[in-house]
């Protein structure tokens, strides 16, 4: 019941109150009793009640664009309905976006002809943006978990070689069903935080000078604009280069949590963004709805996109669900 409850609190126009507050907190009274894992009440309910659009600012105009996915195996069917979409949610800020798609090398040839109905897609293989030594090293530590620690410096390498003014990264299984104003006229960039929190995440952050072990908002949302400007100030501010001595850091680090070790591109990007520039954010309700995914892909995300448009702002079609 809670579940579905928390589900109906994300939508763009509900603000969590106190029906909510008494409701999870009775459940976390029950958990606690029964040894399990409490509910983020707190946070859950600071998240999801920041307004879902920016007051009436324009947009900044005149503004280089990218939209970047990083992807393999399951996912890479989902890019035939969450590349569009993107393009679709940048269109306020620009008329011309550069799509790019990064995937194994053994990914190159099904990719191309999965995307060759969509126009001007670069798809390029992951060799072309991290040395043979970082994914040798880091299939060796996280091993079943190697692919999703290499996407993120992926997407951070991507992010710091780019000449564009500003990057939408997406993870391939979600959709975005909002046009939005993603840089302000005042100079302001959006963020939307979520609410998960993952111990790991943030001591390691912190280790390296990066945000707090208890942050007052996270940002692992699926999707996030950054300006290669502000990364390269993030990881200047860690004083180490990238992806050498990060990698060595990620490397040698005793993480909390095996499964889910490290957040190097969401939770970087964010946490130096809102701690050392809050002046340049403008947070905004996520108003994400996970789903699981099903075998008729086509059918599903039609019929989804259809009932949630005006009620959620992106919608992500987890596998593991």
């Amino acid at each position: 019941m809670l579940k579905r409850f928390v589900t109906s609190q994300r939508a763009k126009t509900t603000r969590p109150g106190v029906v909510f507050w008494t409701l999870a907190t009775g459940w976390n009274f029950l958990a606690r009793a029964r040894k399990k894992s409490l509910f983020p009440v707190r946070r859950f309910i600071q998240a999801n009640r920041l307004l879902p659009e920016p007051n009436s600012r324009q947009p900044a105009v005149n503004k280089s664009v990218g939209v970047l996915f990083v992807t393999a195996g399951k996912d890479l069917e989902m890019l035939q309905w969450s590349i569009p979409f993107a393009v679709r949610s940048l269109r306020t800020l620009s008329s011309t976006v550069k799509i790019s798609v990064v995937v194994p090398s053994m990914d190159l040839k099904y990719c191309q002809e999965l995307l060759a109905n969509l126009p001007n897609v670069e798809i390029v293989s992951e060799d072309s943006y991290i040395k043979k030594e970082v994914v040798d090293a880091l299939r060796l530590r996280f091993q079943d978990r190697f692919g999703w620690a290499l996407q993120q410096f992926l997407k951070v390498a991507f992010v710091l070689e780019s000449n564009l003014d500003a990057i939408l990264i997406v993870d391939a299984d979600t959709v975005l069903l909002d046009e939005r104003n993603w840089i302000l006229d005042n100079g302001k960039q959006i963020l939307t935080p979520s609410d998960e929190f993952n111990l790991s995440y943030y001591e390691f952050l912190s280790s390296i000078g990066i945000g707090e072990i208890i942050p007052k908002y996270t940002f692992v949302s699926h999707h996030m604009l950054m300006q290669p400007n502000y990364l390269r100030l993030a990881f200047k501010q860690t004083g180490k280069s990238f992806p050498d001595e990060i990698l060595e850091l990620v490397l040698n680090h005793d993480f909390q949590n095996s499964s889910s070790p490290f957040c190097l591109e969401y939770e970087v990007y964010g946490q130096f963004l809102f701690n050392h520039h809050p002046d340049k954010v403008e947070l905004l309700k996520w108003a994400n709805l996970g789903i699981p995914r099903q075998t008729n892909l086509a059918d599903q995300i039609e019929r989804e996109v259809h009932k949630n448009t005006g009620r959620y702002s992106s919608l992500s079609f987890h596998t593991y669900l």
